[in-house]
């Protein structure tokens, strides 16, 4: 390793660590709209048990 290499070691790890987080960053929304749509179809699931409506009476036009 150079001093030239040296001198572009900040460079290099701000870069990793910018797509890391970029990357993890991604993945948390993934995983949050994940959770927002399990629990979306998890009420959906509850209010069809107590009401009885499966969703049947959505028509298409």
């Amino acid at each position: 390793m150079s001093y030239k290499d040296l001198n572009n070691l900040p460079i290099i790890t701000g870069a990793m660590i910018e797509q890391g987080y970029r990357n993890a960053r991604r993945e948390r929304a993934k995983a949050f709209s994940n959770l927002i749509a399990a629990t979306s179809q998890g009420l959906g699931t509850i209010y069809a048990t107590f009401t009885g409506n499966r969703g049947e009476a959505r028509q298409k036009d």
